[in-house]
């Protein structure tokens, strides 16, 4: 039985983006939120949390990491088998939760999970889905789709999967099967690589055009949405224009890309704190100089596109690519201080890992605001994140976190 609380006493921003309410008081019955108001009167039934001194705020989203990979399993480009692969499957469940406990903790309520290489994480939001075990709201894409000798074709050529995981998939009869596959499979969105990434500049556009509306047309067709690394500007470009429903990266964004953008309400998920961990602290994970080297190189083009997309209008999510490289699962909120960096303030940062996500993923009805009737994702942090982002960036500062009512974290 769900227990009803009375949170009183905190500064509350509500994730519209509105002036904060000081002295607030919020009700919360049966895992939503009942009542908000000041000073109100707390029915005997409530448990009260005193969070004076404290900023109330929604639960935060991240739309974009990886629980497949993390510091269990870092991703360091030619260092062996992909990801986990050498893993027994329970092992590389076990590890895929752990990190989802790691963004509850740092207040993430709610993660869309950006690809996989396997289905584990797909087991993961089945158990929390069922109760089995508690844990962070998951928006799964199952296994990414890359071609052959793309992106994510991370096997050498004289091996082969005897799983048949029908993620790479090349020309329109495979690509529409590997869409189909993975989402009877349970994907809610469809993650595709458009072009390839820091270390393979030969890909800039790795799908054809063909294949891009195929993979965009059917996984419409079946009510879902779909999103796709992009990271360099002909593949982003022609996934714009097949209608994609979200980039991710952008790294390398023109006036063009970006107008076919906003023509088309694409929304926009930077990932900036990825690129850089892996330019600043890399090397302490085993990155090449070189391979740092370019991701400085990769942030700087990103900065710079994210401040253009700002400036035009483009509908911006919040995004921590946690889990690859030095992004470690737990850190997301260091992406709320490379926003505030690319030009916006921290409310604005804060918009769009709550209210913007919240929009996105279509859940806007439930998640990403504090508003009455909503479910209760709710986050007390000690401080004040208006004046310093940066407080939001170590889990430490996150006091308590709760989940559809549910308190998961209190210190």
């Amino acid at each position: 039985m769900l227990k009803n609380y009375a949170i009183c006493g905190a500064v509350l921003i509500d994730g519209n983006g509105g002036e904060p309410v000081a002295n607030s008081t919020v009700l919360v019955r049966d895992g939503r939120i009942a009542e908000i108001g000041v000073n109100l009167p707390i029915p005997a039934d409530m448990t009260v949390i005193d969070a004076k001194g404290k900023t109330l705020l929604p639960g935060f989203i991240d739309a974009h990491l990886h629980l497949c990979m993390g510091d269990k399993d870092l991703s360091i480009p030619g260092s062996g088998l992909p990801l986990g692969l050498a893993d027994h499957a329970g092992l590389r469940v076990l590890k895929s939760y752990d990190y989802a406990l790691k963004n509850l903790n740092a207040g993430f309520t709610t993660l869309r999970d950006a690809g996989d290489y396997t289905d584990n994480t797909m087991q993961v939001k089945k158990a929390i889905d069922q109760g089995i075990v508690h844990g962070p709201r998951i928006i799964s894409s199952n296994m990414f789709l890359s071609t052959t000798g793309g992106h994510n074709d991370l096997y050498p050529s004289f091996l082969q999967r005897t799983d048949n995981p029908k993620n790479n998939c090349d020309g329109p009869v495979e690509v529409l099967k590997a869409v189909r596959y993975q989402i009877h499979r349970g994907a809610e969105w469809v993650k595709f690589f458009a072009t390839g990434g820091i270390m393979d500049p030969h890909l800039k556009q790795e799908f054809n055009d063909e294949e891009v509306a195929i993979i965009v047309r059917e996984t419409h067709a079946r009510q879902k949405k779909v999103f796709a690394h992009c990271m360099w500007e002909q593949g982003t470009l022609a996934a714009v224009r097949a209608g994609i429903d979200s980039v991710e990266h952008g790294s390398r964004l023109t006036e063009e890309i970006i107008d076919e953008m906003v023509k088309r309400g694409t929304w926009y998920v930077p990932t900036l704190c990825v690129l850089d961990a892996s330019a600043t602290m890399g090397r302490d994970y085993g990155l090449s100089e070189y391979y740092c080297g370019r991701a400085k190189w990769f942030y700087d083009s990103n900065l710079e596109g994210v401040k253009m997309a700002k400036e035009r209008g483009v509908k911006i999510a919040f995004g921590s690519d946690s889990g690859f490289n030095a992004q470690k699962h737990g850190t997301n909120g260091r992406e709320f201080i490379q926003y505030v960096k690319a030009g916006f303030t921290p409310m604005e940062a804060i918009v769009c890992a709550t209210r913007n996500n919240a929009e996105m993923l279509d859940l806007l009805d439930e998640i990403g605001t504090v508003e009455t009737g909503k479910l209760a994702d709710l986050v007390l942090v000690d401080g004040d994140p208006l004046a310093d982002i940066s407080i939001l960036a170590n889990a430490d500062n996150i006091t308590m976190v709760m989940r559809s009512g549910v308190i998961y974290k209190q210190l």
